[in-house]
């Protein structure tokens, strides 16, 4: 026991920073907050949501298409609290707290370092920053479904190192994976992208022999779970959402393009239509909204360009952070195992 007195500590910590004063910090519910509350409390009540709908895969509220999973969680905690601030944000502070704990096993399991000791410390600072993070710290002290998202991702690469060694846990990989994916839509395409990404690095590892029965397992289980999600996405519900958040729901890049059509010399010259079109016009966009990610004052200085997704005055993170932040993503280039390869 006495070796973990300072995980317990932080962990510790983790609680008394998420769970301190929920109700009153940040103050009242938003609407998404309200909306995922209101439906658990509904189903409970007549086992239809808001819209009459018999438990439902996707929530509509506010002409917007919710996943569900946040939905459900709350359930226990609406059902014996009631109905009110605490059951709704509860579910996601709890899970801030498991994150911490998740991050702290995630880093000693990739063994970024041969010393046991020096690895552990490594684990020990990880989940330490995670656990003051402003970041972090905003979204499990709000119902949020990203919070529960990120849960579910890292207990799922936990899950898929421990399964390198004993192939059963490749089926919690499976489980928390497909989960992440009625959590929080993004997820859709982080959790896909981060599964390639693990097959290419262990692919040594991954296709022994010894492997193969869980590998399998994981497999079937997995694309059982997803499969509601396949079909959700190509209904119109499904498409919502990324139909209204995509880069291709603004016309601004291609009001650009028309505009410097119109006013170049030559508007009807091949040049002109190769120099000013809209596939380029929206590549840039992509990717200055991408790199607007890493930027000093996105994380060090004002954070998100959206008031109710960041702590007042703060960046993501600290600043006194950023020199850390730069010598660490040279020191993982550096660093030869599949342990670096996964956090870069």
């Amino acid at each position: 026991m006495k070796k973990y007195w300072l995980l317990i500590l932080i962990l510790f910590l983790a609680s008394a920073l998420r769970l301190y004063a929920l109700d009153k910090f940040p103050i009242g519910l938003n609407a998404d907050e309200a909306a995922l509350g209101y439906n658990a409390y509904s189903l409970l009540e007549t086992g239809k949501d808001e819209h009459g709908a018999a438990w439902p895969l996707v929530f509509r509220s506010f002409d917007d298409y919710k996943p569900p999973l946040y939905v459900y969680l709350a359930l226990p905690f609406v059902k014996i609290l009631g109905l009110n601030v605490w059951s709704v944000r509860l579910p996601s502070a709890i899970l801030g707290v498991l994150t911490v704990l998740l991050v702290y096993l995630l880093v000693n399991a990739l063994k970024l370092t041969k010393d046991k000791k020096k690895n552990n410390l490594l684990a020990l600072v990880s989940a330490f920053i995670l656990a003051i993070s402003p970041w972090h710290l905003h979204f499990s002290r709000g119902a949020w479904e990203v919070n529960v998202s990120t849960f579910l991702l890292i207990l799922g690469l936990y899950c898929f190192i421990r399964g390198l060694k004993k192939p059963g846990y490749f089926s919690f990989f499976a489980v928390s994976f497909a989960l992440s994916l009625y959590a929080y839509h993004s997820a859709r395409v982080v959790a896909p992208l981060l599964l390639l990404a693990l097959v290419v690095i262990y692919r040594r590892s991954l296709f022994k022999k010894v492997n193969l029965k869980g590998i399998i397992v994981a497999s079937f289980i997995g694309l059982a779970l997803s499969l509601p999600v396949v079909f959700q996405l190509l209904s119109k519900e499904g498409q919502s959402r990324f139909s209204g958040v995509s880069i291709f729901a603004d016309s601004g890049p291609l009001s650009y393009v028309l505009e410097k059509r119109r006013t170049d010399p030559s508007p009807n010259s091949l040049l002109t239509k190769i120099k000013y079109n809209r596939y380029s016009a929206y590549a840039g966009y992509y990717l200055k909204n991408y790199f607007s990610h890493y930027s000093p004052q996105f994380l060090f200085v004002s954070g998100d360009v959206i008031d109710r997704s960041r702590v007042p005055g703060f960046g993501q993170t600290y600043s006194i952070l950023s020199l850390f932040i730069v010598l660490g993503i040279i020191s993982l280039l550096f660093i030869s195992n599949r342990g670096s390869k996964i956090i870069l």
